[in-house]
């Protein structure tokens, strides 16, 4: 369709003006973001890790590890978002974790969610500084650990014998994230003198036709474990 010659004389509105020139800063800003990143990155440390002459990979810095370039993109790009996310809190995530299995009752760890869970979301709330994307993470690891517990203390009351199970001398392993826990674990399992707990049986012990130890009787020790 033609335009007519007073069509073209017309000025532009104020409105659509200003809405342009917002958008070409936002534009502009997101240009802004991705260079400062990328420069930054260059800038960063090294990754570090190095391979020495054997072909060993040696961590030298785990305090301050350097995320891959998309990431650290992504990251500075959603940021400025966080404080737009919803708080975690306790009965939406009930009520999500129990919507999956369609079970309700927490049996024995009932106690645990009335204070220690709570007690984890106000901190995670409160003092952990979640980016969106680890927002969202954990709020899936949430959902996924309340089912956990549902399908745990459904299998608790199917089979009470569990707490008849007698477990001599455990070793329980307990310490913060990135400081060793996992390859102690793996340590101790590797020496050939324990009966270990391994990685499904601790997630999803639970399960039906999950593929125990054939020595070992699932449905008490994997799971009082």
């Amino acid at each position: 369709m033609a335009l007519k010659q007073e069509d073209l004389s017309k000025p532009v509105s104020r409105g659509r003006l200003r809405r342009c020139c917002n958008v070409c800063l936002l534009v502009v800003g997101v240009l802004a973001i991705v260079i400062a990143v990328f420069l930054g990155y260059l800038a960063a440390k090294p990754d570090g890790y190095h391979v020495d002459e054997s072909g060993r990979i040696v961590f030298t810095d785990l305090a301050h590890p350097k995320p891959p370039l998309f990431l650290a993109v992504l990251h500075s790009l959603v940021n400025p978002f966080a404080t737009l996310l919803p708080r975690l809190e306790e009965l939406p995530l009930r009520e999500e974790a129990q919507k999956r299995v369609n079970l309700s009752d927490y049996g024995p760890f009932e106690d645990f969610m009335s204070q220690g869970f709570r007690e984890l979301l106000n901190s995670v709330n409160n003092e952990a500084k979640l980016s969106p994307l680890g927002s969202m993470f954990v709020r899936e690891f949430f959902v996924s650990r309340l089912t956990g517990l549902l399908k745990l203390s459904q299998l608790l009351q199917q089979h009470p014998e569990i707490h008849d199970e007698v477990i001599e001398d455990p070793l329980i392993i307990a310490g913060l994230p990135r400081t060793g826990t996992t390859n102690l674990h793996a340590l101790l399992a590797a020496s050939g003198d324990f009966r270990f707990l391994r990685f499904y049986e601790g997630s999803r012990a639970y399960e039906e036709g999950t593929p125990y130890d054939n020595n070992v009787n699932p449905t008490t020790t994997t799971t009082t474990t």
